[in-house]
């Protein structure tokens, strides 16, 4: 059941407070999750951050959590940071669009763009990534295009001292204001690669900033307006014009660092302390992991879409290996990093 596979896969990305069992389905996953609970806090050896699963099923629809405290409590409709599963609904947008003939997924992103007289990536100095030639739409969204990930994989700058791109300019500025031609540059200045394209697998935010820039750029030439990857999004996936308007967020600017209310922090576990993750700049995440989002709005999308009833036609949702990918490339477990609101 691909809904329940997401809703699970999200389980440790999730905060809610005070137990709230009541049909027989909540019990059983509650009675779950408690133990779950309890588990990390034993391994960890500190409180840990509640635990919450949204289901639903042919028959009913259950909300359990599972907390410390009752002043942690989030309901289903507390925003969270959405964080890599963004790249879900990145994967739609560009479905969407092949749908409309405004790109087709086989295409090299130097292919100039169905009706246009542009690329689908500008033709500039910022954008002449190693292999840049042989990489196509599909291997960005697969994650085999071999797109050194500036946003994960330490920087080659001395300066930086083994942080990432984004993390050493956050450290200098948290208002920095990333731009995609500017986290790309960071490939073509280093001359960065990790393997040639088709070859393997890696996942890559820069990847899925690149494709942010496709969307942008395909959007504003059909518009003929300047528009971004969150323009798209808010008006053709999740806006007032789809069947399932949701009021997520997307933002892309340094300084739009609001959350929508009722929200909960985030809290991310690793070998060299505890960070929360709340007010945060999302202007270097845009398109693979800016998102905003309630855990009954992400239901209801993933349920709509994977069903044929939202934005995607049922050729688009049938089953297929790499329109699998596509749409579940945001689900990546990273258990020795995991976040959790509190």
């Amino acid at each position: 059941m691909v809904l329940l596979g997401l809703i699970s896969l999200m389980v440790p990305a999730l905060g809610c407070s005070g137990d709230s069992c009541s049909s027989n389905l909540e019990t059983q996953v509650c009675l779950a999750i408690k133990d779950l609970h309890l588990e990390l806090q034993n391994k960890l050896g500190k409180p840990v951050p509640p635990l919450s699963v949204f289901v639903q099923t042919p028959m009913e629809t259950a909300f359990a959590s599972v907390a410390n405290t009752l002043e942690e409590a989030i309901t289903p409709d507390t925003y969270f940071r959405i964080a890599s599963i963004t790249k879900n609904i990145t994967g739609t947008a560009m479905l969407l669009m092949q749908q409309y003939g405004w790109l087709e997924m086989s295409h090299t992103i130097t292919t100039i763009m169905p009706g246009g007289d542009e690329p689908y990536v500008p033709d500039t100095p910022d954008y002449a990534i190693p292999n840049k030639e042989e990489i196509t739409i599909e291997q960005l969204l697969q994650h085999t295009a071999g797109v050194y990930d500036v946003d994960n994989d330490p920087s080659p700058d001395p300066d930086c001292k083994d942080k990432t791109y984004d993390e050493c300019k956050l450290d200098q500025d948290p208002d920095y204001p990333f731009t995609a031609a500017e986290i790309v540059r960071q490939d073509v200045f280093y001359g960065k690669s990790s393997f040639p394209p088709g070859t393997d697998y890696g996942y890559s935010d820069t990847g899925y900033t690149l494709l942010g820039e496709i969307i942008g750029r395909v959007y504003s030439f059909h518009t003929e307006n300047e528009k971004t990857c969150s323009d798209f999004i808010r008006e053709h996936v999740v806006g007032t014009r789809t069947p399932y308007p949701l009021a997520m967020g997307f933002p892309f600017l340094g300084t739009d660092q609001t959350m929508p209310s009722p929200y909960v922090c985030g809290t991310m576990f690793g070998s060299d302390g505890d960070r929360i993750y709340c007010r945060d700049n999302m202007s270097a995440y845009v398109a693979n992991g800016n998102g905003l989002a309630t855990m009954r709005q992400l239901n209801t999308f993933v349920r709509t879409l994977m069903r044929s009833e939202n934005v995607l036609t049922p050729e688009s949702v049938a089953p297929h290996p790499k329109k699998h990918i596509f749409l579940q490339s945001g689900l990546r477990p990273r258990l020795q990093e995991m976040a959790v609101p509190r």
